[in-house]
């Protein structure tokens, strides 16, 4: 059912949707980690478009960070994905987490501008569109154990935790371990394997 947009919101239910990773191995080794699947890539496949592969990196992000107990009011209660600003996913998010669960958790997607309402979410995709208010946001966000997740050039020196990049034409991330610690998150060894890990400012490594 079509969503609507603002800060209405959807819950949905558990269970497994199959993508197909065509032309994208870094994101087929990032969901065979995340499913314990063999990595299978199907020449056929329909390739994915941009939005669509960095949908299905926000949900394994998901699987591959640890908030700590106060991040949410029970183990029971949704994992709340926000996009603040323009969405540029369409629908591919929600369908990305149609039927999706992590450790017995729904996935909740919010759609909203309001920063205080970011709070409540365990992880805020900041569309490029909020680029003149990234650091009303980030600071708005200082305290809270939100996992930040942007696209905008120098969103991780910046203070944002996850930031998208495209190298040869392919969906990359780096990870800022400071914004990371200040929230309070854990990342897997295996996802920091994947990524570019810098400092506030500063690069650590490359891959």
């Amino acid at each position: 059912m079509p969503m609507k947009r603002q800060t209405n919101q959807k819950i949905f239910p558990a269970s497994r949707l199959r993508l197909r990773w065509a032309c994208f191995p870094l994101l087929a080794i990032i969901w065979s980690l995340a499913c314990n699947l063999p990595l299978a890539l199907d020449a056929q496949s329909r390739p994915l478009d941009e939005y669509e592969v960095k949908a299905a990196f926000l949900f394994n992000f998901a699987k591959f960070v640890d908030w700590p107990k106060d991040a949410s009011p029970n183990e029971h209660s949704p994992i709340r994905v926000g996009v603040v600003g323009k969405d540029p996913f369409g629908q591919a998010l929600e369908r990305v987490v149609a039927r999706k669960s992590i450790n017995g958790r729904d996935l909740q997607i919010v759609h909203t501008k309001s920063l205080a309402e970011l709070k409540t979410c365990q992880i805020v995709f900041v569309s490029s569109s909020e680029e003149g208010r990234l650091p009303e946001i980030i600071m708005s966000l200082r305290g809270s154990s939100v996992l930040t997740v942007g696209e905008s050039d120098d969103f991780a020196p910046r203070g944002g935790a996850i930031q998208f990049t495209i190298d040869d034409n392919k969906i990359r991330f780096t990870i800022n371990v400071d914004a990371a610690e200040r929230a309070h998150l854990k990342f897997s060894s295996k996802l920091l394997s994947l990524a570019k890990v810098i400092h506030d400012g500063a690069e650590q490594v490359k891959n």
